[in-house]
Formats: structure tokens, sequence, C-alpha cells
């Protein structure tokens, strides 16, 4: 065994050392293109593809031995995975600093080169910053906007219940307006006693409740209030 060691050390001082040059470059791996169909100069893949974008840095060397080597290492000297694209050719996908060591030798030729090379692969180019969002548009309407406050709690309510409630207050805006109805206190009563009774249709009635307690409303601005609550709801 050490006349082994000792004939391949002197075969590799005698060695010509070979030329060997290394060429490093970043770029981007794509996946999910491996059905890729080309047709003339364009290339498609299947509508239910997922096609991903991986930063890597491509290692290839050049060098007249027949016979390439290379090994992948982190700081602590550990090995690094990496893939062997071609003879000469790897692909590391690994973030941070890398060691690469290329080892060329060719024992016909009685060629033998060496290099160390450092690489850092950083994390992928960011997405860009989402712009700023449109500035929400100033609530709009009689009463404070009562109808967008309304629509915002409806918004929780199947349509059968919009539906019924909606046609609830029609029936309380068309006794008010025939007079059927001589107080506000009758209107009231008349919609508490056909409200529904989900969680959203409390929660829509407790607003209400907070909303008019400080109002003092005509008759008709009454009847105004109910039609806005009444459009909320559709």
């Amino acid at each position: 065994m050490l006349y082994r060691i000792v004939c391949l050390l002197l075969l590799l001082h005698s060695a010509a050392f070979a030329q060997l040059t290394v060429d490093s470059r970043s770029a981007i791996q794509l996946s999910g293109i491996e059905e890729a169909e080309k047709i003339g100069n364009a290339v498609f893949v299947a509508s239910d593809s997922t096609v991903a974008k991986l930063p890597v840095i491509l290692i290839t060397a050049t060098t007249e031995a027949a016979n390439i080597t290379f090994e992948v290492s982190d700081k602590d000297r550990i090995p690094v995975e990496f893939s062997q694209l071609t003879a000469d050719t790897i692909l590391i996908s690994n973030p941070g600093k890398s060691w690469v060591r290329i080892v060329a030798i060719d024992f016909d030729k009685n060629l033998y080169a060496t290099k160390l090379l450092p690489v850092e692969l950083g994390p992928g180019p960011p997405d860009p910053p989402p712009g700023p969002p449109d500035p929400p548009l100033p609530p709009d309407g009689p009463f404070d906007a009562l109808a967008v406050r309304v629509a915002v709690i409806a918004a929780q309510m199947a349509p059968s219940e919009r539906d019924e409630l909606s046609k609830l207050l029609a029936d309380v805006i068309g006794k008010m307006e025939r007079y059927d109805f001589r107080t506000l206190s009758q209107a009231r009563d008349f919609v508490e006693a056909g409200w529904t009774k989900t969680a959203p249709a409390k929660q829509l009635l407790e607003l209400l409740a907070e909303d008019s307690k400080d109002r003092l409303l005509s008759w008709e601005q009454a009847i105004e209030y109910y039609k806005e609550v009444k459009k909320g709801l559709q």
C-alpha cells in the first residue's frame, strides 16, 4: 500500500501541470418544465404546470485532462450537495458560501491540476414590494353613511334573510307613508317584532339602536332612515 502511495506521489510530482480554467456564473434554474414542448421559437407547458425559478451557481471547468472531479464543502468543511450536469459542469443550489475544489487529472497525458474556488449564493431576487394600497374612500351617504355600515353587517347574512328584512322595512315604510302608523314607536315596535333572530341580525339591530338613540328625527326623516337601512340590505 505504501509503495502505491509513493508511486502515485512520484507520478503527480513528475506530471505536467495541465491548464485548468474555471468559470462560475449565477443563473436561474426553471422547474416544472420537464414536459415542455417547443414549437418554433415558443416553449409551452401544460396549463396545470407549476413553473418555479431557483437561483443557482454554475461551475464549469475547462482542461485538456480527461478526468475532472468536483468537491463542494461549506466553511466547516462539511460536504455540500451539488448536481453534476455534465462531465465538466456542476450546479450548486445551496444558499450561502461554499468552497469548490476542482481536480483535473489525466494519467495517459501525464497531466494534473487543481483549483479551490469560493462561491456564494445569496437568496433569490426578492419580489418587488407591492405598491401602496389605494386609500379607502370615505363613507358617504345620509345619516353618516348608514347604508354602507348596514351593508357591512348584511354581508354576513344569507340572501333569503336579507330579502326578509328588506320586505319588513318596505312594509313599515309603506305603513308610515300611508299613516297606518301614527307614532314612531308604532313603527319601531313593528320592525322589532318582525326582525330575524340570527347573530348578524342581532348585531345589525344593535347598530341601529346605538345609531338612532341620539337622533331627533321627524316623521319624514324617520322614513328616509328606514329607506337607508333597506338600501344597505340590498
